[in-house]
């Protein structure tokens, strides 16, 4: 896949296109914003549907309130925020205005993982899904590149219940590999491989499948799963991933408990597979202020790092 990786695209410039394509066409959708319309890109909705967008101000608790009650008169509202302030400020909000009464709500997030780390602990999220994987009812969408976060935002609309659409902020690559069929709780299987799997979700899956070239250049067959959607997950797949493989690697940009990996784990674990897990995520520390990439290669969440990890694994690639 080298010389694939021309194709970028922003975040929140997605979002804010594709939330006016679905307003214009679906006028139960509401768009909603804690002061952040400029940064969430969502002032082309504002121009076009001003009566269906509002502004709460600083004010997230009473904007899940707002959008609870819109819910309840069947109206689809889109929340979003800043990930720390649209997951941990209204934190409880979510759970019982939400979650305990299965409105459908779409909460969107930007600057996720450790996309707003320069910034700072306060503006990254590396905790969230951790934190809705404990709620009930709740469904959780990571989308790894334009396609998939178009795709998930459609299948938001229709979803029944409370979704968080986790985004990043800033530049991010495309896949070079063309998925169908976009189902919320379906993974993909973007290559095959016979020694040994990653299984990844949102960011980090670009780096999961050039990890896994090179692998496949220094003779080591190597698969790589997309989880687009973290709850429900796609326990066949993670199966999948790990029969008659020799290790299984999870990556993923947030922290090392409660993520990716630790639902990886429960469903190896269910299972009794017997291929070994790896879990590559953020240590359980806050990663500081720095650039995005910078700080991922420091935790060793980078192309070499993934590679060294699936060598040692097999025990090979040691001088």
């Amino acid at each position: 896949m080298s010389g694939k990786w021309e194709s970028h695209f922003d975040p929140r410039t997605v979002l804010g296109e594709k939330i006016l394509e679905i307003g214009m066409s679906r006028p139960e959708c509401i768009v909603m914003s804690a002061d952040l319309m400029s940064s969430c890109r969502l002032l082309g909705f504002a121009d076009a549907c001003p009566a269906r967008c509002v502004n709460v101000g600083v004010a997230e608790q009473n904007m899940v309130g707002i959008a609870a009650g819109l819910a309840i008169e069947g109206k689809v509202p889109w929340i979003s925020s800043i990930a720390p302030f649209a997951t941990m400020r209204c934190c409880e909000q979510i759970r019982t205005d939400l979650c305990y009464n299965y409105l459908h709500v779409v909460v969107v997030s930007i600057m996720a993982g450790l996309s707003g780390a320069p910034l700072g602990a306060t503006h990254y999220a590396t905790e969230d899904i951790g934190i809705f994987r404990s709620f009930a009812n709740m469904t959780i969408l990571n989308p790894a590149d334009q396609w998939e976060i178009e795709r998930a935002m459609e299948a938001a609309m229709d979803a029944q219940g409370p979704v968080y659409l986790r985004l990043g902020s800033g530049m991010e690559p495309n896949l070079p590999v063309e998925r169908r069929d976009f189902s919320i709780g379906r993974a993909y299987t973007l290559k095959e491989g016979s020694d040994a799997s990653i299984i990844s979700t949102g960011y980090m899956v670009h780096k999961a499948l050039q990890a896994a070239e090179v692998l496949e250049e220094k003779g080591v067959s190597t698969g790589v799963y997309d989880h687009p959607t973290l709850k429900p997950l796609d326990g066949d797949s993670v199966l999948e991933a790990a029969n008659n493989r020799k290790v299984v690697v999870t990556l993923e940009e947030h922290n090392v408990f409660g993520g990716l990996g630790s639902a990886v784990a429960e469903v190896m674990a269910g299972a009794g597979c017997t291929a070994q897990l790896k879990r590559m995520g953020i240590p359980d520390i806050y990663a500081g202020v720095g650039e995005r990439e910078a700080l991922l290669s420091k935790y060793g969440l980078d192309v070499p790092s993934v590679v060294r990890c699936v060598e040692d694994s097999l025990g090979i690639g040691k001088q």
